[in-house]
């Protein structure tokens, strides 16, 4: 354990048991490792204009209360746990570039941060795969949770993102993170923008799926 750990001892994301030692980036205990609900590859969505998609929880439980710790808590330093959660669905050699669904320059400046981009920059250096901001949230919208639809969704979404000035993705293979997916209406409007932007393939990786 370094003296940092020593100073501020790593507690679990999920439930906030002591740990005695972490696994790399990994702050999780045991009990709660075995018990998280995992998808399993199963009821995983086909996205529009996404090539894959990977996500190894569900929006659940403790998952759920964790994540949103993350966006409304400030408990930015959760990131690195979700990431190491994500890594092992990802293959390194299969992308170019990390991006992310960026949430509105408002709500960045309201919470200090990007929970998608924190997650995102985690993912990267596990990784190895490069990150890049390569889109930005120009327009205003209603948040996508009060919607019931993914037809309502999808259109409250549209025109919403715009790859930054200069972004050339010719032959680029890309890999979209996010948080959570739902519908996937928000992923499938990035993807759009990334493919226009000359992106070879898009596929999303993000830590739940609802």
């Amino acid at each position: 354990m370094d003296l940092l750990d020593l100073l501020y001892p790593p507690k679990c994301i999920f439930c906030g048991a002591l740990l005695e030692k972490k696994k790399g980036k990994l702050c999780v205990c045991p009990s709660c490792l075995s018990e998280l609900p995992r998808t399993e590859n199963r009821d995983i969505p086909t996205l529009q204009g996404v090539d894959r998609v990977f996500v190894p929880l569900r929006y659940e439980g403790k998952v759920r209360s964790s994540l949103l710790d993350l966006k409304f808590s400030y408990r930015s330093a959760n990131a690195s746990s979700y990431a190491a959660l994500i890594a092992p669905e990802i293959n390194k050699d299969d992308f170019d570039l990390i991006t992310c669904v960026p949430v509105s320059r408002r709500t960045r400046r309201k919470r200090g941060f990007d929970q998608s981009e924190l997650i995102a920059g985690e993912l990267s250096k596990l990784t190895g795969i490069p990150f890049s901001r390569l889109l930005f949230k120009r327009a205003k919208n209603k948040v996508q949770s009060t919607l019931s639809t993914w037809e309502e969704r999808q259109e409250n979404v549209r025109g919403v993102f715009k790859a930054r000035t200069g972004t050339d993705l010719s032959g680029k293979n890309i890999l979209l993170v996010d948080d959570i997916i739902t519908t996937g209406a928000t992923v499938s409007e990035c993807a759009a923008v990334l493919r226009n932007a000359g992106a070879s393939s898009v596929s999303v990786c993000a830590l739940a799926l609802a």
